[in-house]
């Protein structure tokens, strides 16, 4: 992953993250993660690939789906679904956008 191992600033503040570009209107396939359902498997949070709208479960989650999700596809940003404040998470630069 280009950049993702160093901080992108330009002059002592975060650059603006291009990968949110990526982002469409998407509409989420399911309402869980479709592959903890399949095996039974519970999630601690959600998140939607905002290029293609795949659910799947976050981080916190046993399975981590969301991430395997953004490995085997390069959709870079997703947004936390469910409650709290809105997030969107870029996964090559592994930040908050």
């Amino acid at each position: 992953m280009v950049g993702a191992s160093r901080q992108q600033t330009d002059g002592g503040k975060q650059r603006p993250c291009a990968h949110v570009k990526a982002i469409r209107p998407v509409e989420p396939s399911s309402a869980g993660c479709l592959a903890c359902l399949a095996v039974g498997d519970e999630w601690v949070g959600l998140w939607l690939c905002l290029s293609c709208g795949w659910v799947a479960c976050s981080d916190e989650s046993p399975n981590q789906h969301a991430k395997a999700h953004y490995e085997e596809t390069d959709h870079p940003v997703a947004a936390r679904l469910g409650p709290g404040p809105p997030l969107r998470w870029c996964y090559v630069h592994r930040r908050a956008v």
